[in-house]
């Protein structure tokens, strides 16, 4: 990593329930995996299914013990701060979207992404938008 803080800040929770378990917090950075991305969070999408996470369905739906401080936010845009060493298509300094479920992580100032769940922003689409493309833009296609 470059010039990346050692903390961040981002909104999770310690524990499940209702809009009243949100909480900024200042956590470490995440280090990314070998064929992981590190992203500089713009913007996160915010989705009718973040509801469900931050209220504990999809760790009871997957049999999964959660870990706590829990970030939200499955999917998002920014910019590539760092790779991991199995990463090939991405460099820092591209412009991406991602997504990530069963677990979030787009509620920060940095996430790691697995590769394989990470695209570049097309041309020049605003990151705002392209934030939504991740599980928004895959429901509406398959709506479609």
């Amino acid at each position: 990593m470059m010039n990346t803080p050692h903390t961040m800040r981002a909104v999770a929770i310690d524990r499940f329930g209702g809009p009243d378990v949100l909480e900024l917090k200042s956590l470490p950075v995440p280090k990314p995996g070998p064929g992981d991305v590190l992203v500089r969070v713009a913007f996160a999408g915010v989705a009718e299914w973040d509801v469900y996470e931050r209220e504990g369905g999809f760790a009871e739906m997957l049999g999964e013990k959660p870990t706590f401080p829990y970030i939200l936010g499955s999917e998002g845009a920014g910019v590539v701060e760092d790779v991991g060493a199995e990463v090939e298509r991405f460099s820092p300094g591209d412009r991406v979207y991602a997504m990530k479920l069963p677990r979030g992580g787009f509620y920060a100032e940095y996430t790691a992404v697995p590769e394989d769940a990470v695209a570049f922003v097309p041309g020049t689409l605003p990151m705002e938008q392209a934030a939504g493309l991740g599980w928004i833009g895959v429901t509406a296609l398959r709506g479609l």
